[in-house]
Formats: structure tokens, C-alpha cells, sequence
């Protein structure tokens, strides 16, 4: 005879058979299709793109500084360095580095451009300290060599900022205020580019009715429009000429 528990039944006595029943049931699941699966892999791509681009938000990268001018001492060198180009005004409280050092590649020969330096910041604030004179200057100088300071993404992510190069240059010999915002948006006058795929014509329509609508007396100033169909291949003078 065998006795069970108060809350245990005969009914609800775990046997095997029970677990057999449900086995063929997990194995009668359709795999996901292709399509699905290419959009859950580049959903993850994405999110660890981005996971791995807010590690580096306290990161700035310094080009252009001639190999071994450091020193022994990079992260000591470069806080001294900044300092003494930015200002110290714009550090109230100092510079506080946990960590500078060289790209990790081959030494350059002579005559190669020297290797990217990457720093991290204790505080983001003084991170954007730091950028934002810089951008302001354009061009830093140290014993006659020319550094610039730019903010340290991913590959994937700076392979889609440059993608937008040529429609920055055309904006810039017109004259054309725009703002590269992260994490890869181009904005110009409450227009919003953002790069994905999309057909030219869609785009182009679009395009000339947020300009008509702007033409009638509506002001944006710099508020981010994007609509769900907005997403140029940008570079293509047909669509810069929309705003001539």
C-alpha cells in the first residue's frame, strides 16, 4: 500500500509515462523560419552593438600623437597633454584617467601614421569636457603635430556614421548646419536621416512634403522627425537638392 502526502493525490503522482507524453510534443515544434531567424540574429547583433558602445562612453580616442612621445607613463602623458591644449579652465576639478594606452597592433613603421590612443575617463562628465572644446577648436596642435579627439565606437557603428561623409561635405560647401547625433542620425533642420535600406523614390516624396510643409510656415528648429519611411541612402544629390 503506499501513502501519499495531504497535497499529493494518487491523480498527481509524477510517473514516467507522464514525461513521455509530453516529449514528442517539444519535438513536434516547427524550427523558425529563415526570415525570422535573419531578424533575430541581426536583433542581437544590434543589442550587443550597443551594449558594447555604452562600455565606451567614457572613451575618447586621440589620433595623430608621433609614436613613443608618451613615454612610459601614457595615461599621466596624456591627462598632462590635455590639459595643457583644452585648458584647465574647462577642468574645474582636474583630470582623472583610469587608463590611456596605445591600439593594440603592430608597431608602425616609419613613415606609417602613427597608432590610435584610447582613454577612459572616471567621469563621463569630464569626458564631455574634454570633446566638447575639441570640437569646437576642430584641430589640436603639440609640438608642432596636429591630434584630434573623437568619441571611441564600435567598428559597426563607425562604419555607419561614415557612411554619411559625403553628404556632410556637400552640406558643408553649402553652407548647411547639421548635427551627426548617436547613433547614427543626420540631422538637419528637424529632418532626421537615418541609415537603413529603403527605395529612392519613397524617400524622395517624402522628402518634398515635410519641405512643402516647411515652406507654409511650419518651424522645426532641430526636432528629430522620423517617420517610419525616412531612411535615405544619403550622398545622393538628388535628395541634397531638395534643400538648395
Amino acid at each position: 500500500m503506499e501513502i501519499y502526502p495531504p497535497h499529493m493525490s494518487p491523480k498527481n503522482k509524477p510517473s514516467k509515462e507522464r514525461l513521455c507524453v509530453s516529449t514528442p510534443v517539444a519535438a513536434s515544434q516547427k524550427p523558425a523560419s529563415p526570415v525570422m531567424a535573419n531578424q533575430q540574429e541581426g536583433a542581437e547583433r544590434e543589442y550587443m552593438d550597443d551594449m558594447e558602445n555604452r562600455s565606451r562612453r567614457c572613451n575618447l580616442r586621440l589620433t595623430g600623437l608621433p609614436e613613443g612621445l608618451e613615454g612610459n607613463s601614457p595615461t599621466k602623458f596624456v591627462g598632462t597633454l590635455l590639459l595643457n591644449t583644452l585648458g584647465p579652465v574647462n577642468f574645474p576639478s582636474g583630470i582623472e584617467l583610469q587608463r590611456a594606452h596605445r591600439a593594440l597592433a603592430a608597431r608602425p613603421k616609419p613613415g606609417q601614421p602613427p597608432r590610435v590612443i584610447t582613454m577612459q575617463f572616471l567621469r563621463y562628465q569630464d569626458k564631455e569636457r574634454a570633446l566638447a572644446p575639441a570640437r569646437q577648436l576642430g584641430t589640436l596642435s603639440h609640438e608642432n603635430n596636429i591630434i584630434r579627439l573623437y568619441p571611441d565606437y564600435s567598428f559597426d557603428l563607425q562604419q555607419k556614421r561614415r557612411r554619411f561623409d559625403d553628404t556632410k561635405k556637400i552640406l558643408r560647401e553649402k553652407k548647411v548646419d547639421y548635427r551627426l547625433v548617436y547613433p547614427a542620425r543626420l540631422i538637419r533642420r528637424g529632418i532626421c536621416f537615418k541609415w537603413t535600406v529603403w527605395r529612392l523614390h519613397h524617400v524622395c516624396a517624402r522628402l518634398r512634403n515635410l519641405v512643402g510643409m516647411c515652406s507654409r510656415g511650419q518651424r522645426y528648429g532641430f526636432m528629430q522627425i522620423r517617420p517610419p519611411v525616412f531612411a535615405p541612402v544619403c550622398g545622393d544629390r538628388r535628395i541634397l537638392d531638395l534643400f538648395r
